[in-house]
């Protein structure tokens, strides 16, 4: 048993006086989430991760490292792009980028989960592509790239960057898509250059 000084520091204590362990935002289970089969820790991370992230009480940094979590979750596992997809997460990472429009560090971490989402090759990828353009991403992206266009190159960057893993470069079936977005890059760019 830890004494009170160190349980306060490394998580609480319950009703009984034993210590329970927090665990970090990188791996979002507690025992309460445990014990976890490995074939569905991420499944259940992923789970974890969103609901912190839309959590009402959820602080900016805790929404930094959920936004990391998400896109390393992400990366190049089509399971997890699915399900962030089929529930909800690109809405919640899309609202999270307008609540903190100003936010660079919110901004660029909200671009690399959504570019983890589409940057692969196959069906789930491409379906999530069409998924980003519908829930509004494209005009959150470009709102972004103006903001930051003066002063850093980090969120216009982290937006192109999205773009480019929504469709440029690829031609499979995404030539719609393609077109507008690069439209809306266009007009984004020109109004930076006229404003600057």
């Amino acid at each position: 048993m830890l004494d009170k000084a160190n349980a306060a520091s490394a998580g609480s204590v319950d009703e009984n006086g034993e210590h329970e362990t927090s665990m970090s935002v990188l791996c979002p289970l507690n025992d309460t989430d445990l014990p976890v089969d490995a074939s569905s820790l991420k499944t259940r991370q992923v789970e974890v991760t969103l609901r912190r992230l839309g959590s009402a009480d959820v602080s900016v940094d805790d929404q930094l490292v959920c936004l990391e979590v998400l896109a390393r979750l992400a990366w190049s596992d089509d399971s997890v792009r699915d399900e962030v997809a089929n529930t909800g997460g690109i809405e919640l990472i899309i609202k999270i980028m307008k609540q903190l429009p100003q936010h660079e560090g919110i901004q660029c971490n909200c671009c690399l989960a959504l570019m983890s989402l589409v940057r692969g090759e196959g069906g789930v990828c491409q379906s999530n592509q069409w998924n980003l353009a519908k829930a509004g991403a494209v005009e959150t992206m470009a709102a972004s790239m103006r903001a930051f266009h003066e002063g850093s190159p980090n969120g216009p960057a982290q937006c192109l960057v999205v773009f480019h893993s929504i469709g440029f470069g690829k031609p499979n079936d995404a030539g719609p898509f393609v077109s507008t977005c690069f439209e809306r890059c266009v007009h984004c760019f020109a109004q930076s250059h006229d404003g600057a």
